[in-house]
């Protein structure tokens, strides 16, 4: 649903962009972003809590990549800091 809503909204500000609610749907585009944000943040934390390093990565590099702007992105940057690297055969 909210990969719906969100090409929904991005389809009404390129199709529409001087709409008159064209400012309520980027509002509104933003928050879903921040949901989906939040969402994924939370998979990765899911993963880093049962030692899923590399999973926990991903999630965490896919937040920051996806989301950039969204408070979880900011938080999956830092956290990735000091994050360590993973070797070949760590999970």
């Amino acid at each position: 649903p909210l990969d719906d809503a969100r090409r929904h909204l991005e389809r009404v500000l390129l199709y529409h962009p001087n709409s008159t609610l064209a400012p309520e749907a980027k509002q509104t585009l933003d928050e879903v972003k921040g949901l989906q944000a939040r969402k994924t943040m939370a998979v990765a934390d899911y993963y880093d809590a049962r030692g899923r390093r590399r999973a926990a990565r991903f999630m965490y590099e896919s937040v920051a990549k996806e989301y950039p702007g969204t408070e979880p992105a900011s938080v999956s940057r830092e956290t990735l800091k000091s994050y360590p690297v993973p070797g070949p055969d760590e999970d």
